[in-house]
């Protein structure tokens, strides 16, 4: 059966047969009010320690624990993608945070994930993240879109236990600017999108590859940060 299969038949199962909370495990959906509760707070600046030179400006919903870290791994590693509306909407107050009183229009550009991982998911998670947060600032006035400026230019190696000195080479170069975003891009307000910021070497590679292209990053924005961030 292919990833995407899976992640359909999923989906029609959540709808036929909702399942228990991600988190809490309890009956009713994919994620129970009180648990989503927990992530209806102020979003707050994220800063790896120690901070990689050229990470951007970023902003973050909650610590990588708990809710936040259960809704993610069920979204992104059980096809729990009826997780992504709610993920999406505290992905957009994280833009709201990273962008302040900015009164113009917003471009989303999201972390590409690898193919390894598109074809094990069946989607670009993060894309689709991008794609719902944009469309929610739009249903609250604000002139915003996504657009998946970025892609791979080399495999990389899994950074799941990696230590922040090894993702760093890891990533470095591996990213680079799809012909023509560039120019879609210029004098945008543009804010970098990723699920979650954990030693800060994806957005400072990502952020890096936009500057060699021309393009200037505002901030960046993600659903979580690891608990060893300070604010």
């Amino acid at each position: 059966m292919s990833a995407g299969f899976g992640r359909a038949l999923g989906l029609a199962l959540d709808l036929i047969c909702p399942a228990s909370c991600a988190s809490c495990l309890a009956p009713g959906g994919l994620v129970c009010p009180n648990c989503l509760a927990t992530l209806d707070v102020t979003p707050r600046r994220a800063s790896p320690s120690p901070c990689p030179p050229g990470f951007p400006p970023t902003w973050s919903v909650a610590d990588y624990a708990g809710v936040a870290r259960d809704l993610l791994l069920a979204y992104k590693e059980r096809s729990a993608i009826g997780l992504g509306r709610p993920l999406a909407l505290r992905l957009a107050t994280a833009v709201r945070s990273a962008t302040g009183d900015h009164p113009g229009a917003v471009v989303l550009v999201p972390v590409p994930s690898s193919v390894a991982a598109v074809r094990e998911r069946g989607d670009d998670v993060v894309a689709v993240l991008a794609r719902m947060a944009a469309r929610a600032l739009r249903r609250d006035g604000r002139s915003a879109w996504a657009l998946p400026a970025l892609r791979q230019r080399r495999s990389v190696a899994d950074s799941a236990g990696l230590p922040a000195t090894d993702r760093l080479t890891n990533l470095d170069h591996a990213l680079l600017v799809r012909p023509g975003a560039a120019a879609r891009l210029a004098g945008r307000y543009v804010v970098l999108i990723d699920d979650l910021v954990t030693t800060g070497a994806t957005l400072t590679e990502a952020a890096r590859a936009m500057q060699a292209a021309g393009v200037s990053v505002a901030a960046a924005a993600t659903v979580a940060m690891t608990r060893r961030r300070s604010s």
